[in-house]
């Protein structure tokens, strides 16, 4: 028999799916968020955790999450500068209104305002978000100090994560920002950490830093934005060989799922294990990678 990814459906949780509209009300989209979730659920997978680069979608995911019987969305809050940055009462009042996920800043990260893949610089040019080019360095955050140690305020984030069983994203930060805090996490026992789109030029990680941020006992992001044919960055093969390496239960699937040019996310997910699977992943390898959003979610 061939490979069949609906068999994966059914446990798949897309752990990076955008509101509609995030940042900016000008049509960036034209499908709502509830119809991204109804086409998921209909799709057959079994949840998805809502992010918004702007406003936090905490309420949002949970008035969704009770209209959508057997299917789950997870709350989360992305730490930039319209949730009060990364700091610990932050995430102490998304904990206490049901988020399952905190990101690190991502459009508030000094390094995406820096780096050759500028979340920031994308809006800008695109006619969206205009404000952004005129906030100054001092307002975009980095969580290293000047001797390149990690920041109280993001150690006290962990911590409550830690705490409060949460899962934590690197957002938009660097490689070394990113490799500091897996290895403070390390320090303290915490593993529900995810090095978030690490491929994609916002960080220009390489395989061996992947590996050290597994070692630490993090988990690395397969975003399928990283294989579209536009961006060029990743390759299936690619993947399948880093999988092999940190184990495939160190990683997970997500769709980062932001424009509407874009097919569904069912279908993005369809695409992406049928091409790991042909890249040389078997259905074990697949399954154990499904599984792992589900372990770091469900505390």
């Amino acid at each position: 028999m061939g490979f069949d990814a609906d068999e994966l459906l059914g446990s798949m949780v897309d752990t990076h799916c955008h509101v509609q509209n995030d940042t900016s009300d000008d049509p960036l989209q034209t499908e709502t968020t509830k119809d991204l979730i109804w086409s998921c659920r209909e799709g057959g997978m079994r949840g998805v955790v809502l992010k918004a680069h702007g406003w936090p979608a905490v309420r949002l995911a949970r008035e969704l999450d009770a209209a959508c019987e057997g299917f789950r969305v997870y709350p989360s809050v992305t730490l930039n500068s319209t949730a009060g940055g990364p700091y610990p009462w932050v995430v102490e009042m998304a904990w206490q209104l049901g988020a399952r996920y905190v990101w690190l800043p991502t459009w508030s990260a000094l390094n995406d305002r820096n780096s050759r893949v500028s979340f920031t610089r994308i809006m800008v040019d695109r006619g969206y978000n205009g404000f952004f080019k005129d906030i100054p360095e001092s307002g975009f955050y980095t969580g290293l100090d000047e001797e390149g140690g990690l920041k109280r305020n993001v150690r006290d984030v962990v911590d409550l994560c830690k705490e409060h069983d949460l899962v934590l994203g690197t957002g938009h930060g660097s490689t070394a920002e990113a490799l500091a805090v897996a290895r403070y996490a390390k320090s303290v026992g915490f593993e529900r950490l995810v090095f978030t789109h690490p491929h994609v030029g916002i960080s220009d990680v390489t395989d061996e830093q992947v590996e050290e941020f597994v070692s630490c006992g993090g988990h690395i992001e397969l975003c399928m934005l990283e294989t579209e044919p536009f961006s060029g960055c990743m390759t299936a093969e690619r993947w399948v060989r880093i999988c092999k390496t940190v184990g495939y239960d160190h990683c997970l699937i997500s769709s980062d799922h932001f424009w509407d040019w874009k097919t569904t996310i069912p279908e993005q997910f369809r695409s992406f294990l049928t091409r790991m699977h042909d890249a040389g992943a078997s259905m074990g390898d697949l399954s154990a990678m499904v599984e792992v959003p589900r372990r770091l979610l469900e505390a």
